[in-house]
């Protein structure tokens, strides 16, 4: 056997290691969370969270995890840590309308409601339409809507495929579409950039402390604004040292301390 056959047979080998690695963890997660899933549907909720952070520990997240582990939370009357993962689901999958549905029910313990002011619809669409796919998906549509129109664009402009040529060359619907798709690859580059973001970045948390205090200032001699409960969502804008500028959902902005917040982010 030849040293480049061996190195091949070792390659191979791993491949097949490390594959049976990922098959043996994915179906010990699987059964890891059935156990907690049993463990809930028998009430003891508190043992189910157990095994549901066991999960997150070893790096498992799905939109049905965070949804279940929402619902142990608000069974055990934990409002801010049950609307929480209600919304990393949302998060993960804006279409989970179970998990929506149950946010709606959670918010209801939140004990001074904030009254929402709606986003701009534009703002508000964008939003969404990027939340409803995942990553990869974005980036694909990006290749795709490149190479399409770096295709029609080697097609007009030379003789590799004159007969081709011939039909296109000169054509403004040719070129519309060549910009067209372009638009559509930048659009969709993007949307994967903000889907990033939308996953991993600062952008909203949930106020964890029962009572809480939004002040005009990162100082806790500033003056006091309004009193905040348990479960609200905000929208992080700056942050100072151990202090988030924040925004209420009525659109109210001011400041709080940081260990007060838990960002949604996966």
């Amino acid at each position: 056997m030849t040293l480049k056959s061996l190195k091949l047979l070792c390659l191979l080998l791993t491949l097949i290691i490390v594959s049976n690695n990922d098959v043996i963890a994915n179906e010990d997660n699987l059964s890891l969370f059935k156990s907690a899933n049993e463990l809930y549907q028998k009430s003891n909720y508190k043992e189910a969270l157990v095994k549901y952070e066991e999960l997150l520990e070893k790096g498992y997240v799905s939109d049905d995890l965070f949804s279940n582990i929402g619902n142990a939370y608000l069974k055990e009357n934990r409002t801010g840590l049950s609307i929480l993962n209600f919304e990393k689901a949302l998060l993960l999958n804006s279409n989970n309308a179970q998990s929506y549905q149950n946010l709606k029910l959670a918010k209801e313990s939140v004990i001074n409601p904030v009254i929402q002011i709606p986003d701009f619809f534009v703002i508000s669409f964008w939003r969404n339409f990027v939340g409803s796919q995942n990553i990869s998906f974005w980036l694909v549509m990006h290749v795709l809507f490149l190479f399409v129109a770096m295709s029609f664009a080697l097609f007009h402009w030379t003789n590799l495929i004159p007969r081709i040529k011939s039909k296109l060359n000169n054509s403004r619907i040719t070129i519309s579409f060549i910009l067209a798709s372009v638009s559509l690859s930048v659009i969709f580059f993007i949307a994967s950039l903000q889907r990033q973001s939308q996953l991993t970045g600062v952008n909203y948390g949930i106020i964890m402390s029962e009572e809480s205090t939004l002040l005009d200032g990162p100082d806790s001699r500033s003056n006091e604004i309004a009193s905040l409960s348990e479960g609200l969502k905000v929208k992080i804008l700056d942050e100072i040292d151990e202090w988030y500028q924040i925004q209420l959902e009525d659109k109210d902005d001011g400041w709080i301390e940081k260990e007060i917040i838990e960002l949604i982010k996966i």
